[in-house]
């Protein structure tokens, strides 16, 4: 629980950045990996990840943009992160 709003900036702040640490690791070619047919593929999951912030905001009244989160993946990995920190941030 968080008693102030600072506390919770200092955490997303923390949290978006161990996020994009890993988003850095993706490659174009890594996008299409699938680890079992039962599951998302690399860049459907961090497009998913990246659609969610502005998903769940826009849920709250405050209007972020962002990238729909059913929407078409990227073919690029920048592209994604480039998403992810506009929308993070």
């Amino acid at each position: 629980m968080y008693y102030k709003v600072q506390d919770f900036i200092n955490d997303w702040k923390d949290e978006s950045n161990a996020t994009l640490k890993i988003f850095g690791g993706l490659t174009d070619e890594s996008l299409n990996k699938k680890f079992n047919e039962h599951v998302r593929t690399l860049g459907r999951l961090a497009w998913h990840i990246t659609g969610a912030i502005p998903e769940m905001m826009n849920r709250t009244g405050l209007q972020i943009e962002g990238p729909e989160s059913n929407s078409e993946v990227p073919a690029s990995a920048a592209k994604i992160v480039e998403a992810y920190k506009k929308s993070s941030n």
